[in-house]
């Protein structure tokens, strides 16, 4: 499938009917629904990067307990 490129194709959901007839959808609605993935994955990157920032923060900053103790 790699190499045809098949994996690239949406999946089409199967008709819960047996006797409707199956109706591809448009290309609008898989653009919409291409959209709306596309948007969700990058709204659960963009959290996953502001979470690892803020750790990076937190390891990056000096202890605040430690910084006030003189030797």
């Amino acid at each position: 499938m790699r190499h045809s490129g098949v994996g690239a194709l949406p999946l089409l959901p199967v008709p819960t009917a047996s006797d409707a007839p199956f109706v591809p959808p448009l290309e609008q609605q898989l653009m919409l629904d291409t959209n709306r993935s596309i948007r969700v994955l990058y709204e659960k990157l963009k959290q996953r990067q502001d979470s690892a920032a803020v750790v990076a923060d937190l390891l990056g900053a000096p202890d605040s307990a430690m910084a006030n103790v003189r030797p």
